[in-house]
């Protein structure tokens, strides 16, 4: 049985690349085909600390390395995947691991969950270009979508790369959907972590029009961690300035039963991100059967089609968030459609026994 060594960031914190990393440790299908051993990335233990340098980041860098350094003296490694984070401070540390690796001369592949690599490469002098290139020269590379492929334009012999679509676990898939009666509020959902790229704010802009057309009989349940207790304060301003407090609900963070609750009470998923790859929020949206509003960002268009099982709207205008959202609130039928899309989509290409099954594939 081969040794498959995982370099990944997991929990906590809670965001789409631990999540992922974690299922993929905990895979039945992987750990029967092979011998899986982790070292744990994550320097970080809240969505606040991610991106701020300190003292332990850097002490962990070393602490990382050395810990590497040991296991492949002592282990046989096969193949070493890693979640390479492709930008900035995450990619230096990282890099400093890929140098330890070559020179064991270990197979490696590189996990890619985010986007604009190319665009970083372009920003970078042409020694750090050459720098970049020596990290990414023979190894392979796993993105999650072929959309993402012109995002390595700028190496042109990556010796293999391979497309597999994110999935996640389909427990309470059958979890039957509370029907929205005609005296109950239509709930409309965000939940994502809390931060101005996923456009929250473009959403908040969006409701006061809404509230007019709808009054109390449409609620928006914001849900998620934030990165900030100042950012949680610039949106409780927003809601009272735009007079919007007894429709709107933000609930913080939710995980496992409690989250699972808030998709399965919900009418509508709303995701009007302006920088994304491919949300697994969107997945879990899919898992519910919840017609969804979302921006045209990374590969989201592998999960939502325009008037299919979703709707697209415009990055940065809330008018367009609000007429797609009024279309599915006064279209009872047209949610009913889509919902059953979403179901069968999930079933069909996004369950984590998908991707692992993928996994091995490739």
């Amino acid at each position: 049985m081969k040794t498959i060594l995982l370099i990944a960031h997991l929990p906590p914190p809670v965001h789409g690349v631990s999540v992922i990393s974690e299922n993929i440790l905990k895979s039945k299908i992987l750990n029967s085909k092979y011998k899986l051993l982790k070292l744990n990335l994550s320097s970080s233990k809240s969505i606040s600390q991610i991106g701020k340098k300190s003292i332990f980041k850097y002490l962990f860098v070393f602490r990382i390395a050395t810990k590497l350094f040991f296991t492949l003296v002592a282990k046989k490694i096969d193949l070493v995947y890693l979640t390479i984070s492709p930008s900035g401070f995450g990619f230096l540390k990282d890099s400093i691991l890929v140098l330890l690796l070559k020179l064991f001369n270990k197979k490696i592949i590189f996990h890619i969950h985010g986007k604009g690599v190319n665009t970083y490469y372009q920003s970078l002098p042409r020694l750090f270009k050459f720098y970049y290139r020596l990290i990414f020269n023979n190894v392979s590379i796993i993105l999650l979508s072929d959309i993402l492929k012109k995002d390595l334009d700028f190496k042109k012999n990556i010796n293999d790369i391979y497309f597999v679509n994110n999935g996640i676990k389909s427990q309470y898939l059958n979890k039957s959907k509370i029907k929205n009666k005609n005296n109950n509020p239509l709930k409309i959902l965000f939940f994502s972590n809390i931060q101005e790229s996923k456009g929250i704010f473009d959403l908040l802009n969006a409701i006061p029009s809404l509230k007019k057309k709808y009054g109390k009989s449409v609620n928006y349940i914001l849900a998620g961690d934030s990165e900030s207790d100042n950012l949680i304060k610039k949106i409780e301003v927003l809601i009272h300035d735009n007079s919007i407090e007894d429709v709107v609900k933000l609930v913080g963070p939710k995980y496992k039963k409690d989250k699972e609750k808030l998709f399965a009470s919900a009418d509508i998923f709303i995701h009007p991100t302006l920088n994304d790859c491919f949300p697994l929020v969107l997945l879990e949206a899919l898992k519910f059967g919840l017609p969804i509003v979302t921006t045209n960002e990374g590969a989201i268009s592998d999960i939502v089609t325009d008037r299919i099982n979703g709707l697209i709207v415009k990055k940065n205008c809330p008018s367009d968030i609000s007429e797609n959202l009024s279309e599915l609130i006064e279209n009872e039928n047209l949610r009913s459609e889509m919902s059953e899309k979403n179901k069968k989509k999930f079933i069909k290409n996004f369950t984590s026994k998908t991707m692992e099954e993928n996994l091995v594939e490739e």
